[in-house]
């Protein structure tokens, strides 16, 4: 930062400092990757709707899911351990099903002329969801 005027300087080191220290007096939460490896989980064909933002929205492919998350397929990535609103739209014995979930952001893979592999970790799931997502994978 260059400038003449030693009480903006002292203002941003104040902010700078508040900001770095923010985590102590916020709490922060912080999402870990779950292990899926062992989970079952189920390859699945369906569309996604990624709401990124007021007016910022991504339309893509569900991959598969489990009860911890879903995987998808975007054209654009998204933000590591950012919290989003996420749409599905699959058929479960011959009926559309549209499941409304907040995720979290767990990777983001570029698999060459595909997009990106994204994996999604669920934040919270009712109990009505959890049951239609048991059904799917069993």
């Amino acid at each position: 930062m260059t400038t003449s005027d030693p009480a903006l300087t002292d203002m941003f080191f104040d902010t700078c400092q508040a900001l770095a220290t923010a985590e102590d007096t916020f709490p922060v939460k912080k999402y870990v990757r779950e292990d899926r490896s062992s989970e079952r989980k189920k390859i699945i064909n369906g569309r996604v709707h990624v709401t990124r933002g007021p007016g910022s929205s991504s339309l893509g492919k569900l991959i598969d899911i489990s009860m911890q998350g879903v995987g998808i397929l975007l054209d654009d990535p998204l933000v590591a351990q950012q919290v989003y609103s996420i749409e599905c739209h699959i058929w479960l014995n011959g009926s559309r099903v549209s499941l409304r979930l907040r995720v979290v952001t767990i990777h983001c893979i570029l698999v060459g002329g595909q997009g990106f592999r994204i994996g999604l970790q669920f934040v919270t799931l009712d109990e009505a969801t959890r049951v239609l997502i048991n059904q799917l994978i069993t």
